[in-house]
């Protein structure tokens, strides 16, 4: 996820349009569980240590957006941890939405649905590939018992026993 980030705010510094750079340095977060409120979190301290780092951005402008589907962020946890989460993000400069459901990603945004209708947030074109390399960000999958076993070749070599009997005979 760092190589991501880093890999935006550098194409970000190269760009010489202010919307394509704009779009660059937009970063969506889709989850209001414990990862994806830790992310933003992490990403703008990040920024602090960037900041000498490039001449024509400024990686603290960089706008981060966490959505979530659900009431409000963090729903596992009791209201009053979630509420200072949510307050602790909003000073950090992330604005979160909730009871967003996010209905498409590609390289040029995330498609939203909300109770006021569709909405797209432009994004750059980092955001369109998954972190994981497996279809739809699930890890590989074990066979179980039954489907390894039908995996096996059904002829099996000739039995130890069957050629010794070969070799006595001749």
């Amino acid at each position: 996820m760092r190589h991501k980030i880093l890999y935006a705010f550098e194409a970000a510094e190269r760009e010489s349009d202010p919307e394509k750079r704009r779009a660059w340095l937009t970063f969506v977060v889709v989850g209001g569980g414990p990862t994806g409120v830790e992310l933003p979190r992490a990403s703008r301290n990040c920024d602090d240590t960037l900041r000498h780092d490039f001449r024509d951005i400024d990686p603290t402008d960089a706008r981060i957006l966490l959505l979530d589907g659900g009431a409000r962020l963090l729903a596992a946890f009791p209201e009053e941890l979630s509420a200072k989460a949510e307050r602790s993000l909003l000073k950090l400069g992330v604005r979160t939405r909730t009871g967003v459901s996010v209905t498409g990603i590609n390289s040029t945004g995330v498609d939203i649905h909300t109770a006021a209708g569709n909405d797209r947030i432009g994004c750059g074109p980092s955001c369109g590939q998954p972190e994981s390399p497996h279809p739809r960000g699930q890890s590989p999958r074990r066979p179980c018992r039954r489907e390894a076993r039908q995996a096996r070749p059904r002829h099996r070599p000739a039995r130890s026993y069957d050629r010794k009997a070969i070799r006595r005979s001749t």
